[in-house]
């Protein structure tokens, strides 16, 4: 971790987000989350407001091809929802606002997993650009809350195949915005190779 005063700037090389695998818990949660980011740099900060009024602003969070893999446990029905998003704050901290996020050229797979296999269901690029983000701590050791004026995800080259079923689906790109709350899809492509069928629709909006 690298801090820079004079260019307001915070860097971080090769950080790691994984699950305590000897947590009391970890058997009894539906998904497991493991990521690696080779760059995450942190620009705009401003410092003073972090130590004198618990807020850390920043004006632009840019995190470079992270590798972001769920594993789901077949042992568990409960599936993953992001309807409501709430993460962990310092409790040094009260708010944390990014003026923009980038989230540049990351890979995301997802697996249904248990202690002898993983079947990979999903594999694709993913990108994602946020505007005015926010999160905001409740106080008494609960979960921040997770605010932002619009979220842009682009998933690329994406394969899904459900473990159950014969269909497969891929699609060239799948983009879906919060603001406009739309979802556009560019070469989708069903495919079953059991009953020889397939379906290729270069646009679907």
């Amino acid at each position: 971790i690298n801090v820079s005063s004079r260019r307001s700037e915070i860097s971080i090389k090769n950080a790691f987000l994984y699950p305590n695998i000897t947590s009391k818990f970890y058997d009894s949660l539906p998904w497991h989350l493991h990521v690696s980011i080779p760059d995450i740099i942190l620009r705009g900060v401003d410092l003073e407001e972090v130590y004198f009024k618990q807020k850390l602003a920043v004006g632009q969070l840019y995190i470079k091809q992270p590798e972001i893999k769920f594993f789901r446990s077949r042992n568990q029905s409960r599936n993953l929802s992001f309807r409501r998003v709430s993460v962990p704050l310092p409790k040094e901290l009260q708010l944390l606002s990014i003026k923009q996020f980038d989230l540049d050229r990351g890979m995301i797979k997802i697996f249904n997993a248990d202690k002898l296999a993983e079947t990979e269901i999903l594999n694709s690029n993913i990108s994602m650009v946020g505007e005015n983000s926010r999160l905001t701590s409740p106080g008494g050791n609960q979960p921040a809350n997770f605010e932002s004026d619009n979220i842009t995800i682009t998933l690329g080259k994406t394969y899904f195949k459900p473990e159950k079923g014969e269909m497969a689906y891929a699609a060239k790109q799948v983009q879906f915005s919060t603001k406009e709350k739309r979802l556009s899809l560019e070469g989708l492509l069903l495919n079953n190779d059991e009953k020889s069928f397939q379906l290729n629709l270069p646009s679907l909006i």
